[in-house]
């Protein structure tokens, strides 16, 4: 990585993984379930559907998210919504 690229909370859990930094027995099943999703989010994990444009025919995946709230991805837009509807 380059010194000043930015690291995603992503990125250091698998760098974390990869190192064995992370006591996966140590951690309750919430914990688990949370790093887990941040770790798997928009992955094949999760699924994905492929489209195709109709004009070029250009292909594209499209992967599926975890909507946990708990995920840095997902949970930021769950909050918003939430927020939106007080």
């Amino acid at each position: 990585m380059k010194p000043n690229s930015k690291v995603s909370f992503k990125q250091i859990l698998w760098l974390m993984d990869e190192k064995c930094k992370i006591a996966w027995s140590d951690l309750s099943p919430k914990e688990n379930k949370v790093l887990n999703a941040n770790m798997f989010c928009h992955s094949e994990v999760y699924g994905f559907i492929g489209t195709v444009c109709p004009n070029c025919g250009t292909q594209r995946i499209h992967y599926g998210s975890c909507n946990t709230s708990g995920c840095l991805e997902c949970g930021i837009v769950r909050k918003e919504k939430w927020l939106d509807k007080q």
